[in-house]
């Protein structure tokens, strides 16, 4: 059975009360801390927007900005194996120009 806790996380002046798996607490608290952190940029940017309106924009920010870290994460294996096939072929070029 999962070890099961009760945390209190603050989004903007909101209190949400979730029970999570424990070991999960770091990653809801980092993705509170980057909730917060969008929001206050855009609400100092759009002092003047609706609050529903600026609490869309930071989820459709966060959600941005997590599509292209797992974009950025499944495409870099391919970058590392083409790099290092470029190694290899700049090794015998420089072989075979001897």
């Amino acid at each position: 059975m999962a070890d099961l806790q009760n945390i209190n996380l603050q989004l903007d002046c909101h209190s949400v009360r979730l029970r999570i798996e424990r070991k999960n607490e770091p990653i809801y608290r980092r993705a509170a801390d980057k909730v917060n952190e969008k929001y206050k940029t855009l609400f100092a940017h759009y002092p003047n927007k609706p609050l529903e309106e600026l609490w869309m924009l930071t989820a459709l920010y966060v959600a941005v900005e997590l599509s292209q870290d797992e974009r950025e994460k499944a495409v870099q294996p391919f970058i590392d194996k083409i790099s290092e096939l470029n190694e290899k072929l700049n090794a015998i070029n420089n072989i075979n120009e001897k």
